[in-house]
């Protein structure tokens, strides 16, 4: 069954701020650092699930995040702008390297639609080798909190095929999702976890899941309110380009957070391939 979460909250500019003390105080104990992290998600899933004209960038902008760690965690000798560059300018068809292809994955990820199904989740969301695995870690962590499920499924993935990292960084970020009933994606632990963490297991994974998403939480809230305020200046100079398909072009800048020039100019001078081709 699909979500359809319940929004309080849906004008545009009522982002809640992230409370200071959510960020500035030390977590001491494993409890102390869930209530921390709970306070984190809580305002964050304002930013997330309430429907805004930049969400799909939004979650664009954290999967190039989530890459570049992944990256870093691996060794991969790729930061985020080589592999934004790798995949925004590729030619269709053409082989990525192992950094723009771990961006693609994210790119996708994120673009996945949650709620649908367990098997229909998994299959969009694992390769074909790991379906089976994605089912049962979806079972397996149902009606648990979110942050205790994802830190379970991340840790079940990663002793089923322990080089497999990202797989179960996906896959804990989906539980997370799953579990907080958000319509996406979103990399949260992927974006903030080290190397070092994923070797944790039991309580220490999950305090560190908690830290991770405290962490990040308040960038992401000031991440969403810098967006809104951008995609206001951007959709006020609509009325003033004079191209008949200025706003097909518009809405490609909504939901990319880097679009080619070839892909740009598309929308303006129709949909013909042959003449996207000629533009590259």
């Amino acid at each position: 069954m699909t979500y359809e979460p319940q929004h309080p909250i849906r004008a545009k500019n009522t982002l809640a701020a992230m409370p200071q003390w959510v960020t500035t105080t030390p977590g001491k104990s494993t409890d102390h650092v869930a209530f921390m992290s709970g306070a984190a998600m809580a305002t964050l899933h304002f930013a997330i699930s309430t429907p805004t004209d930049h969400n799909a960038l939004f979650r664009q902008r954290l999967a190039l995040r989530a890459a570049a760690r992944c990256a870093q965690n691996f060794g991969l000798a790729a930061d985020a702008a080589q592999m934004r560059d790798e995949v925004h300018l590729a030619r269709p068809g053409e082989a990525l390297g192992p950094g723009g292809a771990l961006f693609a994955r994210y790119a996708q990820a994120v673009r996945t639609r949650l709620g649908s199904g367990l098997a229909q989740d998994a299959r969009h969301l694992c390769p074909e080798s790991h379906f089976d695995l994605g089912v049962s870690t979806f079972k397996s962590a149902r009606n648990n909190p979110p942050v205790a499920a994802a830190a379970q499924a991340l840790e079940a993935s990663l002793q089923a095929d322990p080089r497999d990292e990202v797989t179960a960084l996906i896959l804990a970020d989906a539980v997370l999702a799953r579990a907080a009933r958000w319509p996406h994606l979103v990399p949260l632990l992927s974006a903030s976890l080290r190397s070092r963490d994923l070797g944790k297991t039991g309580p220490e994974l999950l305090t560190a899941c908690h830290h991770a998403i405290a962490d990040l939480a308040a960038e992401l809230v000031q991440l969403a309110a810098d967006l809104a305020r951008r995609v206001q200046r951007l959709q006020a100079a609509v009325p003033r380009l004079r191209a008949k398909q200025a706003g097909a072009a518009i809405d490609l800048f909504l939901t990319r957070d880097a679009v080619s020039p070839s892909v740009a100019l598309a929308p303006l001078m129709g949909s013909d391939a042959g003449e996207c081709r000629i533009l590259r």
